[in-house]
């Protein structure tokens, strides 16, 4: 049985590159066989058509988000303004997977950050980050070109523990699958 990683790179294997350099953030280097996408601002560089990633970095987990990414997000994805984001409870299998959500997610985020919510801010330089006003402590992060994640922080006040919240654009479930969506935001709290 093949891969999820395998899996991705089989597909996308299955669209010429000048196809996929029409989609938003990708470029087609024609003369080194390279497709270039933007990964949290920073270049990601892949050898076509042998689908060989050129960052060494990258774990498998992002190379399959950057693979989805690739192979089925559309020219005319929709730029979302953050006032549309949407959360985890707005998808039924949010609504149903809560707990779970919670554990990989909420309680990890909570953990670096409950205690020391202005630390959000220095450990997401690297990813560039970006402090948004919904909340004294919110970092927008642009994971892949028209693709975000806002991780909001709630410090403890005298009457509540810390708490967190995360949205991201609604045009995401078109391009990824929800448990993507859930490792995309591991994968975040992972490098911060």
């Amino acid at each position: 049985m093949a891969t999820a990683l395998e899996l991705g790179i089989e597909n996308l294997k299955q669209f010429p590159p000048e196809q996929i350099a029409l989609n938003p953030g990708v470029k087609w280097d024609k003369i080194n066989n390279i497709l270039e996408v933007e990964y949290f601002g920073k270049a990601c560089s892949i050898q076509y058509p042998d689908i060989k990633f050129l960052d060494e970095k990258l774990t498998n987990r992002e190379k399959i988000l950057i693979l989805h990414y690739l192979s089925k997000v559309k020219p005319d994805i929709k730029e979302n303004d953050i006032s549309e984001a949407i959360g985890f409870k707005d998808n039924i299998s949010g609504q149903l997977y809560s707990p779970h959500i919670y554990l990989r997610i909420y309680k990890p985020l909570i953990e670096k950050f409950g205690k020391t919510p202005q630390e959000i801010f220095n450990k997401s330089k690297d990813l560039n980050g970006q402090p948004i006003n919904i909340s004294d402590f919110s970092v927008k992060f642009i994971v892949l070109p028209k693709i975000y994640v806002i991780f909001i922080i709630y410090p403890a006040s005298e009457e509540f523990p810390p708490d967190v919240k995360v949205v991201f654009t609604p045009n995401i479930y078109s391009v990824f699958e929800f448990e993507d969506i859930i490792v995309m935001c591991e994968e975040i709290i992972r490098k911060l």
